[in-house]
């Protein structure tokens, strides 16, 4: 076989995998779009102000649509055109704040969670106190501040976390400076998803505990027991979905250089994690679906049956 007719297998198959690619990111960005903008939506119908958790649910839907958009905004335009159709900074721009940013809010965001679950049980009387500004929303916006803050220091070229077509991936800048923030982010992920597994286990040791030993009458207790035990099940599985993907960006995207497995390992599942992260909010919370997708007076109905969460 020539190299001619090698390199236009090559060019061939390349745009199979483009093409590929696009339609897959746009599938998947649309569903995550649809997913956490059902959520989000279900939850501010609400007649009542919804509760601490809740509200951390609302903000880890903000997360996951906006690296949702970029997806679809930025990383499929490019691979369908194969090149960038705007300047330079702006891949990092998207890469900064459509990438990292959110990213790093799903494991603040299951910290608060954690913590959240944790106060409700170890705390009850502190945590069942009224506020002017509630302690959930104080901390999402620490985090988010946090989040901003880190994140600018990618933003100078060179150090950024882009969108590399030839790839199909988003990867750091080859520069040592854009490596060592990777690095760097890395560590303060893993930090985040130890603090918040530390809370979740003493959470599980505490609920298996308080099973036994209630004093509150049986169907209160039982009524009780089943509200924290979904509301921590639902946070362990979203948790669980940020250590695979850390598990899977620092080791298994690595295996190989070829450009359907980066795309596989790298882009995809980075898109698809947040994809399943509002699917599981779906899941755990049936309220939330009729909100969405019932006509009005079915979605009425429902709701004010379930706006007792707004006391969750």
């Amino acid at each position: 076989m020539s190299t001619l007719m090698y390199e236009e297998q090559l060019a061939e198959s390349y745009f199979v995998l483009r093409m590929t690619a696009t339609v897959i990111m746009v599938l998947f960005g649309t569903m995550g779009l649809i997913l956490n903008g059902s959520v989000f939506y279900g939850l501010m119908s609400q007649k009542k102000s919804i509760g601490g958790f809740y509200s951390l649910c609302a903000s880890k839907t903000i997360s996951n649509t906006m690296i949702c958009l970029t997806f679809v905004l930025w990383a499929s335009p490019c691979t369908l055109l194969n090149h960038y159709f705007l300047p330079h900074q702006i891949n990092i721009l998207f890469g900064q704040y459509g990438g990292w940013m959110p990213y790093i809010m799903g494991p603040f965001t299951q910290i608060c969670m954690a913590f959240n679950r944790f106060c409700a049980l170890f705390l009850p009387h502190y945590y069942g106190r009224s506020f002017p500004i509630p302690l959930s929303v104080v901390g999402v916006l620490f985090f988010w501040t946090i989040a901003i803050i880190i994140t600018s220091f990618g933003v100078p070229e060179g150090c950024g976390f882009i969108f590399v077509i030839k790839r199909l991936a988003w990867e750091p800048e080859e520069s040592e400076c854009a490596v060592n923030f990777a690095v760097g982010f890395f560590y303060l992920i893993v930090a985040t998803s130890v603090a918040a597994n530390v809370f979740n286990t003493t959470i599980a040791i505490k609920l298996i505990m308080t099973a036994t030993t209630s004093n509150v009458s049986r169907d209160i207790s039982e009524v009780r027991r089943r509200k924290r035990t979904k509301m921590y099940i639902q946070s362990v599985s979203q948790d669980c979905l940020h250590v695979m993907d850390t598990i899977n960006c620092s080791i298994i995207s690595h295996f190989s250089e070829a450009v359907w497995y980066r795309f596989v390992f790298s882009s995809l599942l980075f898109l698809g994690i947040h994809v399943f992260d509002g699917l599981v909010m779906i899941l755990f919370n049936k309220h939330l679906r009729p909100v969405c997708f019932h006509d009005a007076k079915s979605r009425a109905s429902y709701t004010q049956k379930t706006s007792v969460i707004g006391t969750a």
